[in-house]
């Protein structure tokens, strides 16, 4: 497509970007924009922040590779490293991006109950554009003069002064008054026979400025990222305006000229690294590597040095908590410049760096990297990054199995029901059929079948065990497995499976003989749990008004993505009680809150209810903590695994559905299973048990047992009303394998989280070998640098200032020496030492 081209249709495509809500429409445009060559990236809600939408699984595979290449590098933090992530994850694969918005959607789902807003931006040189970034209205006038265009002239509108998208400015994080506003960007594409520089050392962005720093606007064309519509903050949103142009040849020369410029200051910088290892590894070592591994942000936006800004963790007045000078800079000519930190405030890791209270101070790579990793200790940091000591690398150490998927979840051999459990009952060896029909795991057809079944019921059917309340037959189960196993596949085969027959509603003391089916859900919220079961009715004596009320009794909840319920389970607050209100769920207990405003009062009671949840094993294994297993989460659900090695190569005769008449009442333990129960639950009662984490997982065993067993029974031998001891065995069996497949998750997470101390314990035996060699084979000049800096001490009266400005280490060594001195300072600081350390202030010991 020729660039002109190129520009109207992406100034059309602009032009018509839905409301953020529309989910359905949101995902045609971005399929729209990547099918234009536009490299897409999902922005947190309400922000101008990037958000990873990759699956746990993916993100892992994706650390896992870069781990790899980082050791084949010969780098020695190679277990450190991970993916690149922000910025990186742009894409025109619109299958990719489908992904990504599906769990977008559902990732925010219970903080947007009215509908999640959906944040986007384009990486502007993976699209192939231009875009010129004004924040103020002193920036676009800037702009209009150096395009030599009167913006002022009545009647006069020139095409390129009106921007591609207005922006909604941005308010100031602490006062609230506006920090910017009036501004906007302008888009260019960029023609397929032009080459713009890229990487490191073109930065991908300039700032053309005025007279004064705030008139200069930003120029982004690489690695650079700008929000577009339908994006809304809180201050507004970005609005289509004006049109897409051609790059103009100014603009393209001005581009190829500062880059040409920066990158040979950067080799000029280089050059004077010469045989020092720190700083050959600074001058390759960009900041956005280091800084990926903390909490900082990049704000996409540069300094006037043309270096990146960054923002700290925290509440700052200011984005620009920082500015990450890289070689090349204008203001720093060194091969290893330093992060220039300009918050007063909130700059962890970083603060054992700011001296004497100083609102903005310097941090060099290594100490950053000191902060990060090592606990502000510079010897060891030093020593590990050092390449001289090749001997020590860990390129030769890799664990045989490193990079394999033997240490994934996806070779983790998963139990499965037993060959007689199928062959126990025709109906068993039928759904085993079906699913094999379909290419689909037995078991796991089986588990989304009993959730399936569960929720048809109505909630007068339940199981009298003889103790204590009949039970419901609530169920919950998690499928098993890793990505690609069939998990909803399965879920959704229990559909075709399974076909109802609800029989007369007038017979029986049915509670929703008028609700039939229940409604298809996923999972989201506490409150919008018991929300499925509510609705708005007219009042029959006054047709003008209207009440809320429980208007249905069974509800079907599902949900793939397991990972995203665990960690609405684990953290309360951004899961909205979705885990005490399962729990109570699973028991059959009362839901909703009655204390709330009318419209949002919820009071459910009497009500069937089924949940299917997709589990791979890293989120199982997340969600049996020692607080879950205390509140009993985990035990509420069976569990079934996703893969079957008993599936046939050539597909069995399709068996059909099956049809499974409703009972009308409750199911009854025999006489002999009745006083089993009591028995059991006396020892319960009077303390009879361990606390062990096996009994823990054992708590609701029997209530399971029952379920299952009358569940059983309603799918196997529709019209008994009586459970036996077959029925229990069968059930027994079930949550046998059930157990085995949770143990199979926790073992998984035992052997992660031993690999992972045993890493740990070798990286340190590594950095205290490193930093006794580094330290021994530079012995004269530790020595040289402990006479110095005991001089220094002794003729400013016994007291000094270390870090800082004006401290002992800057204004005393050498850039090259101040790593050195920090060690050497260390052991002059020993307990047994002439100095004492306290804070920023070194001082003579007193005898």
């Amino acid at each position: 497509m020729q660039s002109s081209n190129r520009a109207a249709h992406l100034a059309a495509l602009l032009a018509e970007a839905p409301e953020a809500t529309d989910h359905e429409t949101v995902g045609k445009f971005i399929r729209r924009l990547a099918e234009a060559g536009c490299s897409v990236l999902f922005i947190l809600p309400g922000s101008k922040l990037p958000a990873d939408m990759r699956s746990p699984q993916r993100r892992t595979a994706d650390d896992k590779a870069a781990q790899q290449a980082a050791s084949v590098a010969g780098r020695r933090d190679w277990a450190r490293v991970k993916s690149p992530a922000g910025l990186a994850l742009a894409t025109t694969d619109v299958a990719t991006l489908d992904g990504y918005l599906a769990r977008y959607v559902k990732m925010f789902a219970s903080r947007y109950p009215d509908g999640v807003p959906v944040n986007l931006a384009v990486e502007v040189g993976g699209s192939g554009l231009v875009v010129i970034d004004c924040d103020t209205d002193a920036q676009m006038r800037r702009w209009y003069a150096v395009n030599d265009i009167d913006h002022d002239i009545p009647g006069v509108i020139d095409p390129i002064a009106a921007p591609t998208v207005l922006t909604p400015g941005q308010r100031d994080a602490v006062s609230g008054e506006w920090a910017h506003s009036g501004g906007g960007h302008f888009w260019f594409t960029v023609p397929e026979d032009v080459t713009l520089p890229t990487g490191p050392a073109s930065l991908g962005a300039m700032t053309m400025a005025g007279e004064g720093d705030s008139e200069g606007f930003a120029v982004l064309w690489d690695r650079r990222y700008v929000l577009i519509p339908p994006s809304v903050r809180a201050e507004g949103s970005y609005r289509s305006d004006g049109n897409v142009h051609e790059l103009p040849d100014w603009l393209r020369d001005r581009i190829t000229q500062a880059g040409v410029a920066r990158a040979e200051r950067a080799a000029r910088s280089r050059s004077h690294v010469n045989g020092d290892a720190v700083k050959r590894w600074g001058a390759q070592t960009t900041w956005a590597e280091i800084l990926a591994e903390t909490e900082w942000l990049a704000t996409g936006k540069t300094d006037g040095c043309g270096c990146e800004t960054w923002t700290a963790p925290g509440v700052h007045a200011s984005a620009k908590s920082a500015t990450a000078h890289e070689p090349g800079c204008t203001f720093n000519d060194s091969a290893d410049p330093h992060l220039q930190v300009w918050t007063d405030h909130d700059a962890e890791p970083f603060e054992h760096w700011r001296g004497g209270g100083e609102a903005s101070f310097p941090v060099s790579r290594l100490q950053a990297v000191a902060s990060i990793h090592y606990d502000n200790d510079l010897g060891a940091a030093m020593t590990d990054l050092s390449d001289a000591y090749d001997d020590l690398a860990l390129a030769d150490d890799l664990p045989a199995d490193f990079g394999k998927e033997s240490a994934d979840e996806g070779d983790a051999p998963t139990p499965q029901l037993p060959e007689e459990f199928w062959s126990a009952h025709p109906t068993l060896a039928h759904i085993r059929r079906f699913a094999h029909y379909g290419v689909n795991s037995a078991d796991a057809v089986l588990g989304a079948a009993l959730v399936r079944l569960s929720a048809h019921l109505d909630p007068c059917v339940r199981i009298v065990t003889g103790v204590k309340r009949p039970l419901p037959l609530n169920t919950f189960v998690g499928i098993v497995g890793s990505a690609g196993t069939g998990k909803s596949s399965a879920y959704h085969a229990s559909a075709d499976l399974l076909h109802f027959e609800f029989g007369d509603p007038m017979v029986g003391d049915l509670i929703a003989a008028t609700d039939q089916s229940p409604p298809e859900l996923p999972v989201g919220s506490g409150p919008g749990v018991a929300e499925a079961f509510m609705g708005t009715v007219v009042d029959p004596l006054d047709p003008k008004t209207k009440h809320r009320k429980q208007v249905r009794h069974k509800v079907l909840l599902h949900s793939d993505e397991g990972a995203g319920l665990v960690s609405g389970i684990i953290d309360n607050k951004r899961g909205q009680d979705i885990g005490p209100t399962l729990r109570a769920a699973w028991t059959g207990a009362v839901l909703g809150q009655a204390n709330a405003s009318a419209e949002r009062t919820r009071e459910v009671r009497d009500y069937s209810l089924g949940l299917c949840v997709g589990f791979q094993l890293e989120a199982l294994a997340a969600l049996s903590t020692a607080e879950q297993l205390e509140y009993g989460t985990p035990q509420r659900f069976v569990y079934v695994s996703a893969t079957d090695p008993a599936i046939p190569d050539d597909a069995p005769d399709d068996p059909g559905p099956l049809t499974v008449p409703l009972p009308h009442g409750p199911l009854r333990y025999d006489a002999e299973l009745r006083a089993r129960a009591r028995r059991e639950a006396r020892a319960r009662a009077r303390g009879e048990g361990g606390d062990t984490d096996d009994d823990l997982m054992r708590a609701h065993r029997p209530a399971l047992v029952a379920r299952c067993a009358a569940l059983l029974v309603i799918l196997c031998d529709p019209g008994r009303t009586e459970v036996n001891a077959g029925d229990v065995a069968l059930a027994e069996t079930l949550l046998d394998t059930s157990a085995r497949l949770h143990e199979t998750a926790m073992e998984w997470r035992r052997e992660r989280e031993a690999a992972e101390r045993e890493r740990q314990l070798q990286g340190r035996i590594r950095e205290q070998v490193a930093t006794a060699v580094a330290l021994d084979g530079r012995a004269d000049d530790m020595a040289r640098l402990n006479e110095r800096i005991l001089a220094y001490v002794d003729d400013a009266g016994g007291v000094v200032e270390w870090a800082g400005r004006t401290g002992l280490r800057k204004t005393k060594f050498n850039a090259g020496d101040r790593p050195l001195a920090d060690a050497a300072l260390a052991r002059l600081a020993v307990e047994d030492g002439p100095l004492v350390r306290d804070g920023n202030t070194v001082r003579r010991r007193v005898s």
